[in-house]
């Protein structure tokens, strides 16, 4: 914040000023910020491996992220994402590998793991009989 404040041509009584204001407003606290972000990206439907990316890029330390990414429950979410996922590929008439296979990508690159994901698709499969036969 600071860096940029002086790249932006701030004195330093004014950037004083600022960040003191930011930390009494509770504005500079990176574990509330990490987890708001956190939650907001578990809205998108990404998983761990990319909220932990992002958050690396914004600069968050390794130690406050793992803390962050344990309070988060993934495994509704990605319960959640693999049943709209199959269900929407489902009424296009794919075959079950097909729907798996998109599915399965589709969730590695919203940042799940893959053992996750194989562990919920086959769960959701052996629970419900949304599939066509395939010919």
């Amino acid at each position: 914040m600071v860096s940029r404040l002086k790249i932006k041509g701030y004195s330093k009584s004014i950037i004083s000023q600022v960040i003191k204001q930011l930390k009494e407003y509770n504005y500079l606290n990176d574990r509330d910020f990490s987890l708001a972000y956190a939650d907001s990206c578990l809205c998108k439907n990404w998983g761990p491996r990319r909220i932990d990316f992002k958050l690396k890029e914004l600069g968050i330390k390794s130690d406050l992220r793992k803390q962050v990414l344990s309070k988060i429950n993934y495994q509704e979410k990605i319960k959640e994402v693999v049943k709209n996922k199959i269900e929407s590929l489902g009424k296009f008439n794919l075959s079950k590998e097909l729907i798996l296979k998109k599915t399965v990508q589709y969730l590695t690159v919203k940042g799940f793991y893959s053992q996750q994901i194989l562990k919920e698709c086959q769960e959701f499969i052996a629970n419900n009989e949304i599939f066509y036969e395939d010919e």
